[in-house]
């Protein structure tokens, strides 16, 4: 009895979460929805979601324009590296370019270990027996 009550609070508590989340993606603009979308899908919890709007309703209007012009899977990299305080037309390591590339790779280097269901099957036996690496030591396998 004592599990059944503990599951239903726990139902509970994340059904009101979820409508919480709901109402308060309603003052949302398109934009702002779509921005919301992209870090979902990169797994931003509600915080990091938070900080995104703000940082997204004072960004400048060619930053806005940058990333809505980018692909879906690109727009992560470019909010990351310009709240970091990557500035466009910067040079060298303080390259918002740079940055933006390094960041797309390593998001696509880790999605090479799991499985479309989840699961963490890490590098193929080819790549390990390569044992070609960055300069971080992790493994490189495209």
């Amino acid at each position: 009895m004592k599990r059944l009550v503990l599951a239903l609070l726990a139902l509970c508590a994340f059904s009101v979460a979820a409508m919480a989340q709901e109402a308060d993606m309603s003052g949302l603009t398109a934009e702002e929805r779509e921005i919301v979308a992209t870090l979902q899908t990169n797994g931003a919890n509600a915080r990091n979601v938070e900080n995104a709007i703000k940082f997204w309703r004072k960004a400048p209007d060619d930053l806005k324009a940058r990333i809505m012009a980018a692909p879906q899977e690109k727009r992560w990299p470019i909010i990351l590296c310009n709240f970091l305080g990557f500035n466009i037309g910067t040079t060298g390591r303080t390259d918002p370019d740079f940055c933006e590339g390094r960041v797309y790779a390593d998001i696509m280097r880790g999605q090479e270990s799991w499985s479309s269901d989840g699961k963490w099957v890490g590098p193929s036996e080819q790549c390990r027996a390569r044992n070609k690496r960055n300069e971080y030591g992790q493994l490189i396998c495209s």
